[in-house]
């Protein structure tokens, strides 16, 4: 199903009290994180950016929300979503929006925000004793050049993270559990990122010995790239919105395309 996501709408109205930051060729953009104080609380925030830039006639201003869907919802993603959690994922993003406290409320609705950053991914359990590593070393000794270019692949952490980068999209193959191990550690040394708020998972998956999650995602980091998906998997690429985007239907296919 979907995981992290980014939508993107344009906007009239700016939060009363904002900074801004200067950038390159006069966009400036204002980044709402959640703070250490919130983040200790073991919830989960999404990270809000406001940007302005210089168009001919005037000012362009654009609010970009980006989020794990599952960690919004249950606190973790090792569960997933299906399509039936619609209504709670946008109750409980309109909700946490209201915890940050920046003073502002989104003029278009939620649903109606266009996806332009989005990962797709499937959580593999093993309870026979097999490992990731065993899997990925099986994917890192194939021939996958052959069958979709790649720009660039990584195989790290001992064999936990098989990263392939291409121009347009990342595939990427790690164990889940070694991963949130090493992010109790440092986040630093993870391939996710946000795992604070799932922690407290970790006692229970390690006592089960045979237990083995081998994390598969997909990540399409441009709008061009989702409708260059979505026409692969012969649907309709114009409507990009969050409410069409959150499908079951269209996250196997794509995942069974790259698979």
């Amino acid at each position: 199903m979907i995981d992290t996501i980014k939508l993107t709408c344009d906007i009239e109205k700016l939060p009363s009290q904002i900074r801004f930051i200067k950038n390159q060729k006069g966009v400036v953009k204002s980044i709402f994180n959640p703070t250490k104080e919130q983040k200790s609380t073991g919830k989960y925030f999404p990270r809000i950016t406001f940007i302005k830039q210089p168009v001919r006639g005037g000012l362009h201003q654009q609010v970009q929300i980006e989020f794990s869907i599952p960690k919004l919802l249950y606190g973790n993603n090792f569960s997933e979503v299906c399509d039936a959690d619609f209504n709670d994922v946008v109750d409980a993003l309109r909700y946490a929006i209201w915890q940050l406290d920046i003073d502002w409320q989104p003029e278009t609705p939620l649903e109606e925000f266009r996806v332009t950053r989005v990962d797709y991914s499937k959580n593999i359990i093993f309870n026979d004793g097999t490992t990731v590593a065993q899997i990925i070393k099986l994917l890192n000794t194939s021939s996958i050049s052959k069958a979709i270019d790649i720009s660039n692949g990584e195989f790290r952490n001992g064999g936990q993270i098989l990263h392939l980068h291409t121009g347009r999209r990342d595939i990427a193959f790690y164990d889940k559990i070694s991963d949130l191990k090493r992010s109790k550690i440092s986040e630093k040394r993870s391939e996710e990122k946000d795992n604070r708020c799932q922690l407290e998972l970790l006692d229970s998956l390690q006592k089960k010995s045979k237990l083995a999650v081998l994390r598969y995602e997909i990540r399409l980091n441009s709008v061009r790239e989702i409708k260059r998906n979505l026409q692969l998997i012969k649907q309709d690429i114009e409507d990009v919105s969050f409410r069409r985007l959150f499908s079951k239907q269209i996250s196997q296919a794509i995942l069974l395309h790259w698979w």
